[in-house]
């Protein structure tokens, strides 16, 4: 793509007066609507996902993937849930996100019993239990709620880069 500065000396181009172009960006920025819990809540979620990787990193950057045993660098890892990120009741429960190969988070049905034997492993029967009844519930997220649990992610986030040494 070529640069509108190269041309705009040339005849018949249209010159651009950046002052009116300013000021009507930020007429268009003030105008935006206000940020939705299902907007933030997504948000929030890409974050718990980086979290989660970051976390299962060792120091050399590392971590596993729960499903089939993959050892990869948490940037080419992904955050796999247990239960799909559609479900709003666990979509920012922590517990339900662990790192994955791309490969796994991908074929889901193919690694399900290595993820789930990961579950039970860490969490018991129980809790699997648990999150399979979740799945049911449908959580209704308050604003207040997800900016406040996001700011706690981002705080966790700049330990765990400062812990592994990755810049900020």
């Amino acid at each position: 793509m070529t640069s509108f500065y190269k041309y705009k000396d040339m005849p018949g181009t249209k010159q651009i007066n950046h002052d009116i172009d300013a000021k009507a960006r930020s007429k268009r920025l003030a105008k935006r609507k206000p940020k939705t819990p299902a907007k933030l809540a997504n948000e929030c979620a890409v974050d718990l996902q980086l979290l989660v990787r970051l976390k299962a990193a060792d120091s050399d950057g590392n971590c596993q993937c729960v499903s089939c045993g993959a050892i990869k660098h948490w940037s080419e890892m992904q955050g796999g849930h247990y239960v799909g990120r559609g479900v709003s009741a666990t979509k920012l429960l922590e517990e339900n996100i662990n790192p994955q190969c791309r490969r796994c988070n991908i074929r889901a049905t193919e690694s399900h019993v290595g993820y789930t034997l990961h579950m039970i492993e860490t969490y018991g029967v129980d809790f699997i239990k648990h999150l399979r009844q979740m799945m049911t519930e449908v959580k209704k997220w308050r604003k207040t709620e997800i900016l406040e649990l996001h700011e706690d992610i981002k705080r966790q986030i700049a330990e765990q880069k400062t812990r592994l040494g990755v810049g900020l």
